[in-house]
């Protein structure tokens, strides 16, 4: 559900859950391709939340901490967090409590380089923000390297080194521990 023009207040508070693997690849990304849609409040407010997502984990934090770090208005911190949610960012619930509300914001990771450009929605908005050269010249940062043509591949064998000991496992050998989502 969507809350037009939420406005964030010093009464409320929030709290940060990641959903989904934020690697230093996904904030490059971030940085670079989203940064000039999404303008500096948005990047920058990704960027605290993230960092300081494990800060008193469990307590909800004033919107407060934000505007005293950040140094923007609670305008400026929902602005932004709009922005966010509507490139996929984030997502965000609100709890009303009797004596103050609390968002739980959900950080979603941004797209990979490739899913980035295979999105015409995006890949619009970028080249409409900073010209089709420009755009191109920033997707050119995340092309990955030519495959080697030259010489021959020496590369090991997964069945030469670990086959012996993929051999030797048993029904009761398989991992029951908890698996990652």
């Amino acid at each position: 559900m969507s809350l037009h023009m939420r406005l964030v207040t010093s009464n409320d508070f929030y709290s940060i859950k990641v959903r989904g693997y934020v690697t230093p690849l996904h904030l490059d990304v971030l940085d670079i391709l989203y940064q000039p849609i999404l303008g500096f409040a948005p990047t920058s407010l990704y960027r605290y939340l993230f960092a300081t997502r494990d800060f008193r984990a469990g307590d909800p934090l004033s919107f407060s901490l934000l505007t005293q770090h950040l140094g923007f208005t609670y305008s400026q911190i929902s602005g932004a967090l709009s922005r966010l949610e509507a490139l996929g960012l984030c997502r965000t619930y609100l709890i009303k409590r009797n004596e103050f509300s609390e968002y739980i914001i959900e950080l979603l990771a941004p797209k990979d380089p490739s899913a980035f450009s295979n999105d015409q929605i995006f890949i619009h908005l970028l080249s409409d923000t900073l010209g089709p050269k420009h755009t191109q010249d920033l997707l050119n940062l995340f092309a990955l390297d030519v495959a080697t043509t030259m010489g021959d591949e020496v590369t090991s064998d997964f069945a030469e080194i670990y086959g012996s000991q993929v051999k030797e496992i048993s029904g009761q050998d398989l991992w029951r521990g908890d698996r990652l989502e």
